[in-house]
């Protein structure tokens, strides 16, 4: 549309008035609407005596009908205050005014123009609580870290952990509010080259972080601060061992260790004032990875730190140490006596009433003693490695269901199973974290397992979600079958020690040799075989590898080669790199990558006679049985199939998991 005249525009007085007083458009916009110039609509606006309103009053009459302040409202001191906490662009959008306005009335009043960090600071405490100091001195000592701006007149502060440890990083979080930013999703890559998925929180960069900054860190590298022996409170202490501490296997209830990062020096001095100042019996161990501070008067440690911990961390706590409000919350005087007296219960003569007492009860001392892992001590071990070599699991036609000795011994050196899950589902650790989930799993543990107990808890626990092991007696009975005498077995993708029980209980081996792509299962493994070495009945050494089997370096040939290969990724155990669902992103791709190359490379590497055989099952909507029985049978030809038998305490059908066996020709 061309421009108008004044003339023919169509344009009345009354309509004018009306849309430059009332709707407050300017002359441009009128202009646009009926084709005129901005000059016109001024031309036309001052001849029918139509006073001029400059672009302040406009947006500040705006701004009022939108039910927002008018700027000219606002006395000097207010308006400071304001732009002290806000700054120019939130005051514009609060004032409905542009951000040059804002500047100009700030300009006009002689105050400062203030940068973002220096505005934080303003409205920020001038001083940290005490409980502050002590949480972010224990968190520099552990996992959390500092660092400076450019002009290094201020630092901020940053942690990150795991998804399963989100409940203690938010307690971070609150105890330094309000310098606390986001809690946000985060991947972190770890030394191992590995990445973890996890939360993330950081504060504000602010000057009261600096002296801790140059406290903890010299020419950017972090070492034990010259206040140390000052500082170190319990709960600085406390929030130390919440990030860097666990429970070692030394005694049945464990003791408490520091894995520590700092130098061997800085690590003396510590364990010297740890003795000196609490009398803690620490003493420094040196292993291939790091140094670690074992804590061997562990009464007196739990007794300095207990009550300062999160009650998501107290699992860190030597169990008959773990003290909570029982007396008064479950009618009991110890924690013992809560799973003593359940023993006893007739679970199937209780009222209604009772029952929710007792489930009551039994949640609040699962809460208060923490999710309790499986630990077999000298004396255990020597039980069940008795048991694992004097079972007799059948294998043809079917392995039957139970056989489960050994079970505990396993996962008492791989506490990171109770982290693994299947795809969608939950890990046994999420639940037990979960109040509803905890009380759901221990009323199945009333109604389908006849009564409750730790054990019994783990195993309701797994049926949400948790993963398998392989069962040790059952593997014996494999390599009792199979394995040539004085023969070697390779474990491709070892797990979580089941066929390495069995394989060093069975009285035909002499060495196992393990391979998995989790550092934390290759470290547990690693313990375990150390322990079953030294055990008087068992004859066998044992070796495992870090590394995916693809790119491990065999240095022999083994008579028997015997694994469960992973599911795809229907179970997820870890996030290392080297996780075979982690490096191939498809089922296809992982087919031809992982699964044809573990059959061809271990076939390969078996002995003239010697025998291959893989446990595996269907697993969601993968048929990877379907397809690793064709692979066997084409690569290595099937002489073969065994049929474990998986029950379940809810009832309905037995299922079946195969093991395929191929037998290499003889030379």
């Amino acid at each position: 549309m061309g421009k108008q005249t004044h003339k023919n525009h169509g344009l009345d007085v009354e309509m004018l008035r009306g849309l430059y007083e009332k709707q407050l458009l300017s002359d441009a916009e009128i202009g646009r609407l009926y084709g005129l110039s901005d000059a016109g609509v001024s031309y036309l606006r001052r001849r029918h005596g139509i006073q001029t309103l400059s672009a302040r009053n406009r947006r500040a009459q705006q701004a009022v009908r939108r039910g927002l302040r008018d700027i000219r409202s606002v006395e000097r001191a207010e308006f400071e205050k304001l732009y002290r906490n806000h700054g120019e662009r939130a005051l514009a959008r609060m004032f409905g005014c542009s951000k040059i306005l804002i500047r100009r009335k700030r300009e006009e009043w002689g105050i400062a123009a203030l940068g973002k960090e220096q505005r934080l600071q303003g409205r920020m405490p001038e001083v940290l609580t005490v409980a502050q100091r002590e949480v972010l001195y224990g968190s520099l000592l552990g996992d959390g870290g500092l660092s400076l701006n450019r002009s290094e007149t201020a630092a901020r502060y940053a942690e990150f952990h795991s998804i399963d440890q989100v409940a203690y990083l938010r307690w971070k979080h609150d105890v330094l509010e309000p310098f606390s930013g986001k809690v946000t999703p985060s991947d972190k890559m770890l030394v191992d080259g590995r990445i973890a998925v996890g939360r993330v929180f950081r504060t504000c960069f602010h000057s009261l972080f600096v002296p801790y900054h140059q406290l903890f860190y010299e020419e950017g590298v972090r070492h034990l601060p010259a206040d140390f022996e000052e500082e170190l409170t319990p709960l600085a202490l406390a929030v130390w061992y919440m990030d860097d501490g666990h429970l070692a296997d030394r005694t049945a209830d464990g003791v408490p260790t520091i894995f520590s990062a700092f130098g061997l020096p800085d690590i003396v001095r510590a364990v010297e004032h740890l003795n000196a100042k609490w009398c803690l019996d620490a003493q420094p161990v040196t292993r291939e990875d790091g140094t670690v501070i074992w804590l061997n008067n562990k009464d007196r440690f739990t007794g300095l730190v207990y009550d300062h911990m999160h009650p998501s961390m107290r699992y860190k706590v030597p169990l008959s140490l773990r003290r909570h409000a029982v007396e008064s919350v479950c009618g009991f005087k110890h924690l013992s006596d809560i799973l003593k007296r359940a023993a006893g219960v007739d679970w199937a003569s209780l009222a209604e009433g009772e029952l929710r007492e007792w489930e009551e009860r039994l949640f609040r001392y699962w809460r208060g003693v923490g999710f309790s892992m499986p630990y077999a001590d000298a004396e255990a071990r020597d039980k069940q490695v008795g048991e694992v070599i004097r079972s007799g699991a059948p294998l043809e036609p079917v392995v039957p269901t139970g056989h489960t000795q050994g079970a505990s011994l396993c996962l008492t050196y791989c506490h990171h199973f109770w982290k693994a899950h299947r795809k969608g589902r939950r890990s046994p650790w999420q639940v037990f974290h979960d109040d509803d989930k905890l009380r759901k799993a221990i009323r199945g543990c009333i109604r389908y397992r006849g009564g409750i107990s730790e054990a019994k808890l783990r195993a309701e626990l797994q049926t949400f979600g948790g993963v398998h092991n392989f069962r040790a007696s059952v593997a014996k009975a494999v390599v009792d079958r199979w394995c040539a005498p004085g023969g070697t077995v390779l474990d491709p993708c070892a797990g979580w020690g089941g066929r390495l029980l069995g394989t060093l209980c069975s009285q035909r081996a002499v060495h196992y040799e393990g391979v998995d792509a989790s550092l934390a299962t290759v470290r547990g493994l690693r313990r375990f075989g150390h322990k079953l070495e030294e055990n008087e009945q068992v004859r066998a050494t044992c070796a495992v590898s870090h590394a995916a089997f693809e790119d491990w370096e065999p240095t022999g040939r083994f008579d028997l080669v015997f694994t469960s290969p992973p599911y795809f990724d229907a179970e997820w155990y870890s996030n290392d790199s080297g996780q075979s669902a982690v490096r191939y992103a498809t089922y296809s791709e992982w087919l031809e990558s992982f699964l044809r190359v573990l059959v061809e490379k271990s076939w390969a590497l078996l002995k003239p006679g010697g025998r291959l055989a893989l446990n595996v099952a269907d697993a969601g909507s993968y048929p990877i049985a379907e397809d690793l029985r064709a692979m066997v049978e084409a690569h290595c030809g099937l002489e073969t199939t065994l049929r474990m038998a998986l029950a379940s305490v809810y009832g309905g059908e037995t299922r079946y998991e195969p093991v395929f066996v191929s037998q290499a020709k003889r030379g």
